[in-house]
């Protein structure tokens, strides 16, 4: 793994890190050994996967023994022609890319957000605010009058900073118009906070900004509920995959009934607030090039969409669509390695039949020929389910919620005698 960042001078150090598991006769254990940092400028993805390797070959680090690369998604490092992990797959196959899950999430987002003008102006207006607060101590202390939690800035590489950001707005709405109203009134603000006030004051008290607001506080609160629970150590992949399946499934539900209830948690607030319902919405009509005679026809025959019919198509649905979008696209490496091997623990171990187990077990087998000998490993998985079964307490595990990790553990210091039982349990012998 190898992942980088400016230090305090400036300049870019990337940390290496070698993940492994360690086998011995209590079980086994994931680690990951800290190397070294490297101090490189190099930033395509050429140069950094020449790096790597050298850096590699200086460790006596045989580069054909990985299994893994695990980096950030960017597009140096994830890209599938000329990314860091194209480079390193042309040499070895084997190595498959799984690209850090809470920077993805990261990326989900902040794509999504910069696709749009009003995705971007919603989350822009909320930075505006937190910055004209925070830019004064007399400004600040203002807003904490009127606040129970303060405003929050925003970040571009932690997505997390603007789930907070967001929902602290949408919190403390109230309070927030009460403080722009006092810098407004007050005799002590000088003229630009006056102005700033109002500007401020004027760009959130509309309709269109409160149901943008309570929009993106639903999406990014459950992204972020995913981006916390990915980034546990204890987090597998298997884990991980499913976190992210939870937030595709919630989404696609929010994308059929998220905007009706967004309208009506607004409206409440738009009503508290004493804000008009039809206020920021500024479409405009295209003149188009059609003689006037047309389109006064076409005016009196098709009945125009309303404002909130406008934000649904041009906001709500397509911040949704590009999710998902950004999803299927950043999360394909991880459920494609996840189908390689979930059929060895689980549901799938529980539940598979014969033939599936079988046909799966060969795929591996192809796809590691180096390191799976495809007539010992049948002959293993044949007998796995019956091996592991044994040593689980019905009371506090079921097979079908095993883990890879639980799996091993059983495996590794018994290995031998479980196998063995299980070749019995099959044969009808007694263990």
């Amino acid at each position: 793994m190898f992942d980088s960042t400016p230090d305090t001078s400036h300049k870019e150090q990337i940390s290496q890190i070698i993940r492994s598991v360690s086998f011995n006769e209590d079980g086994c254990k994931i680690e990951e050994d800290f190397i070294d940092f490297i101090n490189f400028d190099g930033k395509t993805g050429i140069l950094l996967a020449e790096m790597i390797l050298n850096k590699l070959k200086s460790d006596n680090l045989e580069i054909q023994n990985c299994r893994g690369q695990g980096y950030d998604n960017g597009a140096n490092m994830s890209g599938k022609y000329r990314g860091v992990q194209a480079r390193i797959h042309e040499i070895n196959p084997l190595a498959s890319f799984i690209p850090c899950a809470a920077h993805s999430l990261n990326l989900v987002g902040q794509h999504a957000a910069s696709s749009f003008l009003a995705g971007k102006l919603i989350l822009g207006q909320i930075q505006n605010l937190f910055t004209f607060f925070s830019a004064s101590t007399s400004r600040w202390a203002t807003l904490k009058k009127h606040v129970k939690k303060s405003l929050k800035g925003q970040s571009t590489t932690r997505w997390a900073a603007r789930a907070i950001a967001v929902s602290t707005l949408l919190d403390e709405f109230k309070g927030v118009i009460i403080a722009l109203e006092e810098l407004i009134n007050s005799d002590e603000s000088n003229i630009q906070t006056v102005a700033d006030a109002s500007s401020n004051l004027t760009q959130i008290c509309t309709f269109k900004f409160i149901l943008g607001l309570n929009i993106w506080a639903s999406i990014l609160s459950r992204i972020n509920e995913a981006n916390i629970a990915i980034q546990s150590e204890t987090t597998s992949l298997d884990q991980a995959t499913k976190h992210i399946a939870g937030v595709v499934a919630y989404l696609e539900e929010f994308k059929l009934t998220g905007f009706e209830s967004s309208v009506s948690k607004s409206e409440i607030i738009a009503e508290e607030n004493g804000i008009n319902q039809d206020s920021g919405f500024d479409y405009r009509k295209n003149r188009g090039n059609k003689p006037a005679r047309f389109r006064i026809e076409e005016s009196e025959s098709l009945q125009q969409p309303s404002n909130l019919e406008k934000f649904k198509i041009d906001f709500f649905n397509n911040i949704l669509d590009k999710i998902s979008e950004e999803f299927q696209t950043r999360f394909k490496t991880m459920a494609e390695t996840l189908h390689d091997f979930n059929f060895l623990w689980g549901d799938r171990l529980a539940n598979d039949g014969t033939e599936q187990k079988l046909k799966c077990t060969k795929d591996l087998a192809m796809k590691y020929e180096i390191d799976l000998d495809i007539t010992g490993f049948e002959n293993e998985i044949k007998h796995l389910k019956s091996a592991i079964e044994p040593f689980l307490d019905p009371k506090d595990k079921k097979l079908g919620s095993t883990t890879p990790l639980e799996i091993l553990n059983i495996l590794t210091p018994y290995r031998d005698k479980a196998l063995q039982a299980g070749r019995n349990v099959a044969t009808g012998l007694p263990s």
